[in-house]
C-alpha cells in the first residue's frame, strides 16, 4: 500500500519525517545544481541561442566521458553508511580517502579528453560554428573535472551518515557563487578600474569550474579541520588501503559503468535530435532543463535511500531500510504528480523563461517534448528508488547489467535504427523531408518513454525479489579495533598527521 499509517509513527526509524530531514538538505543540494544549469543556460540563451545550444550537449557529453568515476566515486557514500550503521567509525576516514583517490583518477582522464575533443565533436555532424563553440566550453570543463569529482569524494564523508545539512550548504554556496560569476564572465562587467570582457560560453564554463572549487575548499576545510572527525573517523589516514580500494572498484565499479552507458546511450538521442534540426536542438535543450527540475526530488530521495538502507545493511535492521524505502516512495510520488499537472498543464510560463516565443516551432516542439516527459516521471523516479535501494546494499552489478543493457538495446539501438530509417532517400523522398523528420523525432520519443517505464519496472520487481538483505560492502569486523570503538585513552592529537 501507498498510504501506511506506521509510517507517520516518530518513534519508527526510517519513519516518513526522518526521510524527509535526511531528504530535504539533498533536494536542496540538488535544486542548487539545477539551479546552476538553469540559470547558465538562460544566460547563454540570452547572450546568443547558438552558445546554448552548444551548451547543452558538450556539457552533457563531458559529464558522461567522467561519470564512469561520478559512479564509482559516489558510491563511497555506502561504505560510510554501512560504517556507521555498524558503528565501525574508525573505517569511515579511511573510505573517503580511497574515494578521493579515486577522483583524482578521474581528473587525469577528463584532461586526457581535452586532446581529443575536435574529432570527437566533428564526428557530431553539428553545424561547424557550433562545433567550434562546444569544442571552446568542453575543453575547460575537461581542465577542470576533478573539481565535482573531489566535491562527490568529500559529500560521501556526510552522506553517509545522513548527516546532509552540510552538503546542502555547500551546494548552495556553489549556486550562490555560480550565479554571479557566471554572470559576470559571460556578458563582461565594467567596474571602471577594473573590466572583465564578455566570454561567451567561455565564460560559462570557467563561472561553473570557479563556484565548484569555492565549494571543494570549504568542504575539505571542514572534513580536516574538525579534531572531533579527525578523533572518532581518522579523518587524516590518508594511507591508500588497497583492500578497500578494491572494494570501492569492485562495488562502485559497475555504478559507474551503468551511469556511463546510461548516459552514453542519452548523449546519442541529444546528438540525434540536434542532426534533424537546430529548432528540434533548442527545444530539447529547454524540455530537458525543465525536466532537471523532476530530477531534482528524484535524486534527493534516491540518494536518501542508498544512505538509510546502507545503514539498516550495516546494523543489520532489514525492516528499517523497508520502512525507510517506503517513506521515500511516498514523498516521491507526491512530488512527481506535481510537477507531472504543471509540465502537462502549465507548460507556457516555464517555456516563455528559455526566450521561446509561443506560436514558433521551437516552442511549439517544447511544449509536445513536456508531454512525453509527464508520461514517463513515475517510471524514471520508480526506477531511481528502487535502483538506489538495491545498490545502497551493495547489488551493482545486477543495476550494471539491466541498467546498461536496457540503455542501449531498449533506447541507443533503436533510437540509431529510427533515424537510419527514416534518414533513407526512399523513405525521405516517400513521405517527404518534413514529415520524415516528424516522424523520426517523435519515434525517438515514444522508445524514451517505453524504455524508462521497463526500466523503472525491472529494478522495482529486483527490489521486490528480496536478494538486496543478505548483501554488504564492508568487512565483518574493523582491523584493529571490533565495531569501530576507539580506546578512550588515544587522544584526538594520536590521529593528526
Amino acid at each position: 500500500m501507498l498510504f501506511e499509517r506506521n509510517l507517520f509513527d516518530r518513534s519508527k526509524p526510517g519513519n516518513f519525517w526522518e526521510v524527509f530531514r535526511i531528504a530535504l538538505p539533498l533536494i536542496l543540494a540538488n535544486a542548487g545544481h539545477s539551479i546552476n544549469l538553469f540559470t547558465d543556460r538562460l544566460m547563454l540563451q540570452n547572450f546568443s541561442k547558438e552558445t546554448m545550444s552548444a551548451a547543452f550537449p558538450a556539457g552533457l557529453t563531458h559529464f558522461t566521458l567522467i561519470c564512469y568515476f561520478v559512479g564509482t566515486v559516489g558510491y563511497a557514500n555506502s561504505f560510510v553508511a554501512q560504517y556507521f550503521g555498524a558503528k565501525m567509525y574508525h573505517r569511515v576516514g579511511a573510505a573517503v580517502w580511497q574515494a578521493i583517490y579515486m577522483a583524482l583518477l578521474g581528473g587525469l582522464f577528463s584532461i586526457a579528453a581535452y586532446f581529443y575533443a575536435p574529432a570527437l565533436f566533428r564526428a557530431f555532424g553539428h553545424a561547424p560554428h557550433l562545433v567550434e563553440l562546444e569544442v571552446a566550453y568542453f575543453r575547460i570543463l575537461a581542465l577542470g573535472g576533478c573539481i565535482p569529482l573531489l566535491t562527490i569524494a568529500l559529500s560521501t564523508f556526510w552522506g553517509g551518515q545522513g548527516k546532509t545539512g552540510m552538503i546542502m550548504f555547500v551546494n548552495l554556496l556553489i549556486t550562490f557563487c555560480n550565479i554571479p560569476f557566471n554572470y559576470a564572465l559571460i556578458f563582461g562587467m565594467d567596474f571602471g578600474w577594473f573590466k572583465i570582457p564578455a566570454m561567451g560560453i567561455l565564460g560559462a564554463a570557467y563561472g561553473t569550474l570557479a563556484a565548484g572549487l569555492v565549494g571543494l575548499l570549504v568542504m575539505v576545510g571542514c572534513l580536516l579541520g574538525s579534531r572531533t572527525n579527525i578523533a572518532r573517523f581518522r579523518t587524516w589516514n590518508m594511507r591508500f588501503d588497497k583492500d578497500m580500494f578494491l572494494r570501492l572498484f569492485k562495488f562502485g565499479g559497475p555504478n559507474g559503468v551503468q551511469l556511463f552507458l546510461d548516459l552514453a546511450s542519452f548523449n546519442l538521442f541529444v546528438v540525434l535530435l540536434g542532426k534533424i534540426g537546430q529548432d528540434v536542438l533548442n527545444a530539447s535543450g529547454v524540455a530537458f532543463s525543465l525536466n532537471s527540475l523532476a530530477m531534482i526530488p528524484m535524486f534527493g530521495l534516491g540518494q536518501t535511500v542508498s544512505i538509510l538502507v546502507g545503514q539498516g545493511i550495516g546494523a543489520q535492521d532489514i525492516p528499517f531500510a523497508e520502512r525507510a524505502v517506503r517513506s521515500a516512495r511516498l514523498w516521491l510520488y507526491f512530488m512527481l504528480i506535481i510537477l507531472g499537472i504543471l509540465f502537462l498543464f502549465y507548460p507556457e510560463p516555464a517555456l516563455t523563461l528559455f526566450q521561446l516565443e509561443p506560436g514558433t516551432r521551437a516552442f511549439d516542439l517544447a511544449k509536445i517534448m513536456l508531454r512525453f516527459v509527464t508520461a514517463y516521471l513515475i517510471f524514471d523516479g520508480t526506477g531511481i528508488l528502487y535502483g538506489s535501494a538495491i545498490k545502497g546494499a551493495g547489488d551493482t552489478k545486477f543495476s550494471m547489467w539491466i541498467g546498461s543493457t536496457f540503455a542501449w538495446l531498449l533506447f541507443g539501438i533503436p533510437c540509431l535504427v529510427t533515424f537510419y530509417i527514416f534518414g533513407l532517400p526512399s523513405v525521405r523522398e516517400s513521405l517527404g523531408p518534413d514529415r520524415a523528420d516528424t516522424y523520426n523525432l517523435w519515434t525517438q520519443w515514444t522508445i524514451i518513454v517505453a524504455y524508462i517505464m521497463i526500466l523503472g519496472t525491472t529494478f522495482y520487481l529486483r527490489y521486490l525479489g528480496g536478494k538486496w538483505k543478505g548483501m554488504k560492502v564492508i568487512e565483518s569486523e574493523a582491523n584493529d579495533h571490533p565495531r569501530g570503538a576507539i580506546p578512550k585513552e588515544v587522544g584526538v592529537d594520536s590521529y593528526l598527521p
